[in-house]
């Protein structure tokens, strides 16, 4: 009986079986979809930031280079020994991965970061819960270094 109602259930939404169909495809649990909405990580080791100093620092950029536009900052524990910071919503990857650049090049945020051994990326919605989730911080970046180029 419960074999039978979980079967009617996947006919009804095959939403299930097509992400596992995805996801033994790609090799990954991760999706590019370069359309999907988008948000900014930065993940450092929790030993060694100032994560306040920090997220003080993306703040003032913020006013300075994007006054007309809002975004999110968050900033959670990934583990016990990271901390991620999360900048949102851009409507798609490119726009995440053009903040990106031009955030990287602020001169403060750069040297904060310097400081220490940290990973900028652009991940979508969808994905990051995903990421969160499992902790997977070299899965995640093994994927996005292979999805997240200009040519995609």
């Amino acid at each position: 009986g419960k074999k039978a109602h979980r079967l009617v259930a996947l006919i009804n939404d095959p939403s299930e079986i097509i992400k596992a169909n995805e996801i033994a495809i790609s090799g990954s649990p991760y999706f590019f979809k370069k359309s999907a909405p988008h948000m900014t990580i930065i993940v450092t080791p929790k030993k060694s930031t100032d994560i306040n100093y920090l997220k003080m620092l993306i703040s003032d950029h913020h006013s300075l280079d994007y006054e007309n536009e809002t975004y999110e900052i968050t900033a959670m524990l990934l583990g016990p020994d990271r901390h991620i910071i999360m900048i949102k919503q851009f409507n798609n990857a490119y726009k995440a991965l053009e903040y990106n650049d031009l955030f990287i090049e602020n001169k403060k945020i750069k040297e904060e970061l310097s400081k220490n051994d940290f990973r900028i990326m652009a991940i979508s919605l969808e994905n990051f819960k995903e990421f969160y989730r499992n902790k997977d911080m070299q899965g995640y970046y093994n994927f996005y270094l292979n999805n997240y180029t200009r040519n995609n």
